[in-house]
C-alpha cells in the first residue's frame, strides 16, 4: 500500500518524529532551531529541536493558561486569555 505504513496510517518520512504536547496544546511556532508550543492545561510552554529531539514540555512554567505562542530573534511571547500578553526572554 503506497503512502501508508503497515498499521494502515499515513507513511512517515524516516527522519520525521512525532511530538506529543503535554496537555491541551494551543499554538505552535518555529524559529531556525526550535519548535515551541503552549500547553494550556499545564500552564507551560514546551520546546523541542526542529528535528523533534530534546523535547522539554516545561521549558517555561507559570504561564497561566497560555493559548498561543510566537517568537522573534530574542524573545518568546505568549497570550493568556484573561490577562495582557506576557513575554519572556530566552
Amino acid at each position: 500500500m503506497s503512502g501508508h505504513d503497515r498499521r494502515g496510517g499515513p507513511e512517515r518520512h524516516p527522519c520525521q518524529r512525532e511530538l506529543r504536547p503535554a496537555d491541551t496544546p494551543y499554538g505552535v511556532t518555529v524559529d531556525g532551531q526550535y519548535i515551541y508550543w503552549s500547553n494550556f492545561g499545564t500552564n507551560t510552554l514546551g520546546r523541542a529541536n526542529v528535528d523533534g529531539g530534546e523535547v522539554n514540555q516545561s521549558f517555561i512554567t507559570g504561564a497561566s493558561g497560555p493559548d498561543g505562542v510566537v517568537v522573534d530573534g530574542e524573545h518568546i511571547y505568549w497570550r493568556t486569555p484573561t490577562a495582557t500578553p506576557s513575554a519572556r526572554r530566552t
